[in-house]
């Protein structure tokens, strides 16, 4: 779960937009493109075969080259905005390209990776910095950075690195595993560029992010045993939203990187329990259906905003209620309806292999964002993942 930086102010609107009738609204829409799954199956079945690239190794996660679904999307662009790219969801963030303050971000990145004992000193000194990002240091579970250092940069980042090596792979790309780690790591820091906007020097949290967990997770599922369990037992997939660059501003919206796992059930072959881990964290319960579909829904939170101490850098998640529907295939996500991710009161998204005829090669999204517009787009393959839409209905204030 990507997380820190710049100070910010958390959002005092009120959420009931959240509730009831949206979630109604989201439920049909969703739910509505089940009678459909017969056409869907005559699509999909069986997934097609590699095209004519080079021959890929074995591996334990949805194939990139899959043609339907949130796998269809699986790309470097997708993976940029998605993880790299993640924190622009939340509400106070600056999400135009050209208005983010880059150089910023970069020297206080720079800064802590050239002096890491300074940044953590500053921070409080080694044991604060060791109990505030490996342990749960209190009780104050908003405030806990090591669940996404071990969820978002080792679990997450480490299939997100396993995911792009065999992309590379399969593309023929020369040493597949050292390109996808260099990749992994860079995405990172971006990550840690865009955080660190509000920093004059370098954060604690950055060196412990890019030192130490980042590297950590890429370690980790390099082992083949670490990738099958969590890629066969645990059925771990990227499920992270169509993320897109909208106009007429060069904003990035629909983002947030989204991994599932589903944990098998005893006394049960149909249902699953269905974890949702990322810039939200629900649970719920995946039901199996006939033709390889299942439906899930998941109930939990999501964070809106992040707080960050100024003196230590640390900072405290500022979370919404939220919740969600999720109609796959063959563990590649077809359909989406979620309410209360990040800034978002609703995110709506179908994804290629579901429109019928010369249109299933393309998916759809459309974002409602509290205090700003309305955004709806178009994702295709031919982007390395990358949407693109249009803002309507208003604009957010500028940041």
């Amino acid at each position: 779960m990507p997380r820190k930086r710049a100070p910010t102010r958390p959002s005092t609107r009120p959420h009931a937009v959240h509730g009831g009738r949206v979630s109604s609204v989201a439920a049909s829409l969703l739910v509505g493109l089940l009678p459909a799954g017969g056409n869907l199956a005559a699509q999909h079945a069986p997934p097609p075969a590699a095209e004519p690239e080079a021959a890929s190794p074995p591996t334990a996660f949805t194939d990139s080259r899959t043609g339907f679904g949130s796998a269809a999307l699986v790309a470097p662009g997708a993976m940029l905005l998605n993880r790299g790219m993640s924190t622009l969801i939340y509400a106070s963030t600056e999400r135009r390209i050209g208005c983010i303050r880059w150089g910023c971000g970069w020297r206080s990145v720079k800064d802590a990776l050239a002096h890491p004992v300074a940044a953590i000193e500053r921070s409080g000194g080694w044991e604060q910095w060791l109990r505030h990002e490996f342990v749960p240091g209190s009780w104050d579970v908003w405030s806990w950075a090591w669940t996404a250092n071990y969820g978002g940069h080792v679990l997450a980042g480490g299939i997100t690195y396993r995911v792009a090596a065999d992309w590379f792979a399969q593309r023929g790309v020369p040493h597949p595993r050292v390109t996808g780690a260099v990749f992994t790591w860079g995405l990172g820091l971006v990550n840690e560029v865009l955080e660190s906007q509000g920093q004059e020097r370098g954060a604690a949290t950055t060196v412990g992010d890019l030192y130490v967990f980042e590297p950590l997770g890429i370690l980790l599922f390099s082992f083949d045993g670490v990738a099958r369990f969590f890629g066969e037992r645990l059925e771990a997939a990227d499920w992270s939203p169509q993320a897109a660059v909208t106009f007429p501003d060069g904003a990035v919206r629909n983002v947030a990187q989204v991994i599932s796992y589903k944990v098998p059930l005893p006394f049960t072959h149909r249902a699953k329990l269905l974890l949702l881990i990322g810039q939200i964290s629900t649970t719920g319960i995946q039901v199996e259906m006939e033709g390889g579909y299942a439906l899930g829904g998941t109930v939990g939170f999501a964070g809106q905003e992040q707080v960050v101490d100024p003196t230590t850098s640390f900072e405290r998640l500022v979370a919404s209620t939220s919740g969600g529907l999720y109609l796959s295939r063959a563990n590649s996500l077809l359909a989406s309806a979620v309410v209360g991710q990040g800034s978002q009161p609703l995110a709506l998204n179908l994804y290629p292999g579901v429109l019928p005829g010369p249109f299933r090669h393309l998916g759809i999204w459309l974002t409602v964002e509290e205090g700003g517009p309305v955004s709806f787009g178009l994702s295709s393959r031919a982007l390395l993942g990358v949407s693109l839409g249009m803002d309507a209905g208003g604009r957010a204030p500028p940041r």
